[in-house]
Parts: C-alpha cells; sequence; structure tokens
C-alpha cells in the first residue's frame, strides 16, 4: 500500500530533484536561459525590431478590418510559441520523471516533443471547454444575482459612492475567485498528462485519473508557487508589470507602437542577466508538482502489480505413521485431536 499525497511533496518535489540530479536540472535551467538570451538580443537587433514592427502595424491594420498580414505574424509567433512550449515541457518533465543513464541534451526534438505537442492541444482543448463552461455558469449565476437584486430593491451603483463600490467589488470575489479557483484545479490536474506522457513514452491523456486523491494538494501548491512567480515577476520584471498596468488602465496606449516597441523588446531592463535565470529556474519549479504526482502514480501502479506475499502451505496430514512422525518431527499429525 503506497503512501498518500501531501501537499508538502508537490510544494518542494522540484527544490528535492535540484538536490537530487543537479547537473542534468542546472544543465536544462542553463540551456534554456542561453535561449533566452539569444531571443532578447535578437529583439533589440535592427531585424527583431523590424519584425516586431511590422507585426504591430499587422494589428493596427487588422482592427481596421485589413487582415492580410496578420494572419502570417499570428500563425508564426503563435507556432513557434507553442513549439518551444512543448520542447520545453518535454525538457522539464524528462529530468524529473525519467533515470537516464547518462546526461543527454536538456533539450531535444523528437518522439518525446511530438507527443508533448498531441496531449498539449489537447489540454488546451480541455481547458478551453472547462473555461466556456465555467463563463457560461458564470453569467448564470451573475444573472440570478442580479435578478435578486432587483427584486430586493438594491442598486450597488447608487449605494452611496464607496459602499456601493466595496459592495460590487466582495460580490465579484465571490463569483470569481472559486470559479478561478477550479480553473487551476481542473487545469493541474490535467497537466498531469503531461509528464506521464514523458514517463510512459506514449500518449497519455490520464492525469485526470492518476490525480486522484492528489487534486488539492496540487492545487494550493500550483497556487502557492504562482504567487511567488508573480513576486519575482514585479521584482524583476519593470517592463512587463508595466505593459500589464497600462493595458489594464488605458487600453488605448497599447495601440501605441513605441510605446509597445519600447516595453518588449526588454521588458526585464537592466536586470536582464539575473531575471532570465531566476524566472527560468522558477519555471522548472512549477512542472514539480505535476511530476511528482506522476511519480506517486507510478508507485501506486508497482504497488498494485506486485505479487502479494506467499502465504506458506499448511501441511496436510503425515503420511508416515502417527507415532512414528509425531516422535521424528515433534509435530502433529493433523488428525483431530492433535
Amino acid at each position: 500500500m503506497t503512501e498518500r499525497f501531501r501537499f508538502f511533496d508537490a510544494l518542494t518535489y522540484g527544490i528535492r530533484t535540484l538536490f537530487w540530479r543537479p547537473v542534468r536540472a542546472l544543465a536544462y535551467i542553463a540551456v534554456i536561459s542561453l535561449l533566452s538570451y539569444g531571443y532578447y538580443a535578437w529583439m533589440q537587433s535592427d531585424a527583431g525590431m523590424e519584425f516586431f514592427a511590422g507585426y504591430l502595424q499587422s494589428t493596427q491594420d487588422m482592427v481596421q478590418g485589413d487582415f492580410g498580414s496578420y494572419g502570417g505574424y499570428f500563425a508564426l509567433l503563435m507556432g513557434g510559441s507553442i513549439i518551444y512550449s512543448c520542447i520545453m515541457i518535454a525538457g522539464a518533465y524528462r529530468v524529473y520523471v525519467r533515470d537516464e543513464p547518462v546526461l543527454r541534451l536538456p533539450l531535444q526534438l523528437g518522439f518525446d516533443e511530438l507527443r508533448t505537442f498531441g496531449v498539449y492541444l489537447l489540454v488546451l482543448l480541455l481547458s478551453l471547454v472547462i473555461m466556456l463552461l465555467g463563463t457560461i455558469v458564470l453569467s448564470i449565476v451573475i444573472g440570478i444575482l442580479a435578478f435578486i437584486a432587483v427584486q430586493l430593491g438594491l442598486n450597488f451603483g447608487s449605494a452611496g459612492g464607496s459602499q456601493g463600490a466595496a459592495a460590487a467589488f466582495i460580490l465579484g470575489l465571490l463569483i470569481s475567485v472559486p470559479l478561478m479557483l477550479f480553473y487551476v484545479y481542473a487545469g493541474g490536474r490535467l497537466m498531469v498528462g503531461l509528464a506521464l506522457t514523458i514517463r510512459d513514452r506514449r500518449f497519455r491523456l490520464g492525469g485526470w485519473k492518476a490525480s486522484k486523491g492528489a487534486g488539492m494538494q496540487l492545487l494550493w501548491a500550483h497556487i502557492l508557487l504562482y504567487l511567488v512567480m508573480i513576486g519575482l515577476t514585479i521584482l524583476l520584471s519593470p517592463g512587463l508589470v508595466e505593459i500589464v498596468t497600462l493595458a489594464m488602465t488605458d487600453p488605448a496606449a497599447m495601440q501605441d507602437p513605441d510605446v509597445m516597441m519600447a516595453m518588449s523588446t526588454n521588458p526585464y531592463g537592466d536586470l536582464i542577466w539575473l531575471a532570465i535565470p531566476v524566472q527560468l529556474a522558477f519555471t522548472f519549479l512549477l512542472f514539480g508538482p505535476t511530476a511528482a504526482v506522476a511519480n506517486w502514480d507510478a508507485r501506486k501502479r508497482a504497488a498494485a502489480e506486485a505479487p502479494s506475499p506467499t502465504v506458506p502451505p499448511v501441511a496436510g496430514p503425515a503420511k508416515t505413521e502417527p507415532a512414528k512422525a509425531a516422535s521424528a518431527e515433534g509435530v502433529g499429525t493433523g488428525e483431530a485431536g492433535d
């Protein structure tokens, strides 16, 4: 019988893997850091600036109804992003769930990545379906609450300024927070399928089944790790924080190509040399909880398939004469009365 999956296991599995497999883990972080350095160096070159300016221009043309060049930029950026994500995911899970006899390239392009690509797309599709269903449920709940408010004669907008805003804010939290928790919960369990795919070297969509009994531990581990990741982003990526803040407070400013160009070519500023390896190391740790579930599932399967302990057979009646058997072996004959 295997042990229960604990929150501590999910939260610390990534850090413990850094100690269990330091060479493979650090090699992975080093390679993706070098690729990121190269990407941002290209973004600030003449070729990168020209490409990004063309992309921004295509987005403005799309807003005005001209989809001519936007499709090509979108396909290139989205396709490149998905392929790179699959290479990155497969490389991380190889460190976590594979016992490789020799050190291999941290990032590869082979069957692992192909299988990861297929499972990744299916997980994204399932996640979109879950989000769509959640949006429908949210709309229904908001409609019901609005109807109740009207019947009770409530009007948050005229409830005395700050009191009305506070009431609306609290109501929004009560609706949105449980929904977001469900998204993280469902997404975490589905993503276990990626770890299973790398572990078993075949397409695996059994993340939900494999994570049975570990869903809440996954949820809280992911939430805590995401919060730390957000804190690191705020500290190390002022440009990225500025982009997000500007998009929320002044969406019109996002239409300015010069503003977007200045912020997106290097969101890390002078801290780029430190921010990239730190953030990518933490990104590696984010794969830890799902990898922990995959290894826990492997132990469960091994325990279930192991043969039960053999029970010594019960000796039958002795074939020798009772008196001789009793005196020779010192045991009973199995006859009644012994």
